[in-house]
């Protein structure tokens, strides 16, 4: 019986070695001849073993705990497992960028009046102090992304007279930073959620009909955002891609929305470069006297961007 139970056993080893073997080598793409190298040769070289074999799964309820059944089986499922994980990539993107923006809307602090900005990409190039923008995204088996939008601006800018301001001039410091999840749901479209948070520092000095006045107030807020983008590439060369998001929703800004359309080219494996343009709209307003603070903005622009890709 001993002598059976042993005949089994190595059996059973067999036939674990050459299914183990047997998947990485589908996986490494090697020749079987040269990998699988199953011990015990001379029994499964009989028609009554060759018939154990064939019924193996058997044989693990029969022979075999359950606790090593288990823990057989479970040693096929992670081979297997790494052998799929193999074939897995990760893909990494760089992206610095440069935007032309106009900026156009209200700001407004303290008890001063609301002061309204019109400033073309002229007026910024020759008042931007300045600049600093790169896009980073980490895709997963082409399945997941995760990605990170940094920007940031310091400029000035002439505020535009109204019934109650005759002059003045608008400091705008503006960091926004933008992190985001993807999933792609068909090939050439991608859905996700994300949030953008938002640090403004606003100084305005005003010369009004009852005389000069100055203030400066900073906030700083972070928006839940919804995503949605549509990208692909044509003959692997010509690249496409919207991309749009819209949030706020009363939590922190009133309401934020932004849209992205970019066409570019695959210049190598490496590099990459494409020509856009680029639209941020944020509407936030919070408290009142001297917590007031209103950011009434849409920025908009084109945009270059060089893009630096690896696996």
């Amino acid at each position: 019986m001993i002598r059976s139970l042993n005949i089994v056993m190595c059996i059973v080893r067999t036939y674990l070695q050459v299914c183990q073997k047997s998947i990485l080598t589908r996986a490494l793409h090697l020749d079987p001849v040269h990998v699988i190298k199953p011990n015990c040769t001379a029994v499964t070289r009989h028609p009554v073993c060759k018939l154990i074999v064939c019924s193996l799964p058997l044989l693990f309820a029969v022979f075999l705990s359950p606790r090593d059944a288990i823990a057989q089986l479970e040693a096929l499922a992670n081979v297997d497992s790494i052998a799929q994980d193999s074939e897995k990539k990760t893909h990494f993107l760089i992206e610095p960028y440069f935007m032309a923006p106009t900026m156009k809307g209200d700001i407004g602090v303290r008890q001063l009046p609301p002061g309204s900005v019109d400033a073309d990409a002229g007026d910024i190039f020759g008042q931007l102090k300045f600049g600093a923008m790169a896009y980073i995204e980490v895709n997963y088996d082409n399945k997941w992304a995760v990605s990170t939008d940094f920007l940031f601006m310091h400029l000035e800018s002439d505020v535009k007279p109204n019934a109650l301001v005759t002059g003045g001039t608008a400091s705008v410091k503006q960091l926004a930073f933008e992190f985001a999840g993807l999933w792609r749901i068909a090939p050439w479209f991608e859905a996700g959620v994300g949030g953008r948070v938002i640090d403004m520092k606003l100084d305005v000095d005003l010369s009004t009909v009852s005389g000069d006045r100055s203030g400066d107030r900073r906030r700083t807020w972070a928006d839940p955002i919804i995503i949605v983008r549509s990208q692909g590439k044509i003959q692997d060369r010509l690249l496409l891609q919207f991309r749009g998001d819209i949030g706020g929703f009363g939590i922190a800004s009133d309401l934020t929305w932004q849209i992205q359309a970019n066409v570019g080219y695959q210049f190598s494996k490496l590099v990459n470069a494409s020509i856009g343009y680029r639209v941020l709209d944020v509407k936030y307003e919070e408290g009142s006297g001297d917590e007031h603070f209103l950011y009434d903005m849409a920025t908009s622009g084109p945009v270059l961007r060089v893009g630096f890709s690896w696996e």
